[in-house]
């Protein structure tokens, strides 16, 4: 994929992904009366994800911006700054359905409920853990990266790569083996929860119970979620170790547009899914529209005399605000 192509494909989608997760963060840093706000560690773990997605899809403008830029060695680094951003969120995902596990499935064992209990601090944990992991593991391949620039390598510089090649290949195989835990932690949680609404529903069904009840399509829906974002997050692992091995083994840099540009699709493919599972924000989307919608018709509906003059019907009160921002 050549420089322009990526600019192309990437620039639209970057803006529109930067457009949803700035309503994802009004959404989490704003309360309306009447609605309940997301508790600890869920607002941690949602902040974790709009803050990795965002700063990707800033890093993605720049890139694209500099499509004719002759920094080979500032475009590699945007490119690991990129993985370690999808890494990060990839496990912040993993961690969102077993938080969801543990508060739809009744748990009885004492392991699980002393989990339930202490999510908060696991969770804060595993969160400084990925950032440890994952950014060693990055530094040690930009070490690489610059020493492989040097041309005139001295025996010392040599010597201080094959260091780097033996505790890379450490780090890759703990960050490798951290990824199938994370993976293995959200396959679990989904088939739990699956498993456990599956026996919920036949109950509901022999005692005639209803389907339609809120709590319940809010669970299906966060566990519908959870498994797409289980088949995201195993085709971007199966392709973060592809790629690692193509850039220490054989140095190919090649496919680095095609590796941001699976990044920037799963990126995108985690904001839909984000959003999607939180009723939240469905609900606040829902809202958003509902007014946009009633603000074009009320304003389209009002003489021309009366736009002109920033006077609105007081029969339009709801949409009021609309019609003085679009029209003045």
């Amino acid at each position: 994929m050549d420089d322009f192509t990526f600019a192309l494909v990437n620039g639209p989608l970057s803006i529109l992904c930067i457009s949803i997760i700035l309503f994802y963060a009004a959404c989490l840093f704003s309360a309306q009366r009447g609605q309940k706000g997301f508790k600890q560690p869920l607002k941690v773990l949602l902040l974790s994800v709009v803050e990795g997605t965002f700063i990707f899809y800033v890093f993605i403008l720049i890139q694209c911006m500099n499509i004719s830029s002759s920094f080979v060695f500032f475009k590699r680094c945007l490119s690991l700054t990129e993985m370690y951003l999808m890494e990060i969120t990839m496990t912040s995902t993993a961690w969102l359905n077993v938080y969801y596990c543990l508060h739809i499935v009744p748990f009885q064992r004492t392991f699980f409920i002393w989990i339930k209990r202490n999510i908060r601090w696991m969770t804060c944990c595993a969160l400084i853990t990925d950032r440890l992991v994952f950014s060693a593991e990055k530094a040690i391949v930009g070490g690489l990266l610059y020493m492989s620039t040097i041309k005139n390598s001295t025996n010392s510089t040599l010597s201080q790569t094959d260091n780097l090649q033996f505790t890379w290949k450490v780090t890759f195989a703990v960050k490798t083996l951290y990824l199938i835990f994370s993976l293995v932690l959200m396959v679990a949680s989904s088939c739990a929860t699956v498993r456990y609404l599956q026996r919920h529903m036949k109950n509901m069904k022999e005692s005639r119970s209803s389907f339609s009840s809120p709590h319940l399509r809010s669970q299906i829906r966060v566990t519908v979620t959870g498994i797409i974002q289980g088949a995201l997050y195993a085709i971007s692992s199966l392709w973060i170790v592809i790629y690692n091995l193509l850039i220490i083994f054989l140095d190919l840099w090649e496919p680095e547009n095609i590796m941001c540009t699976v990044i920037s699709f799963f990126f995108f493919g985690t904001t839909i899914n984000t959003g999607a599972g939180q009723s939240l924000f469905l609900q606040r989307a829902t809202d958003l529209w509902r007014k946009i919608i009633l603000g074009f018709q009320c304003c389209n509906q009002l003489p021309r005399k009366r736009r002109q003059h920033g006077r609105v019907d007081i029969r339009c009160s709801e949409c009021a605000p609309m019609c003085l921002v679009l029209f003045g």
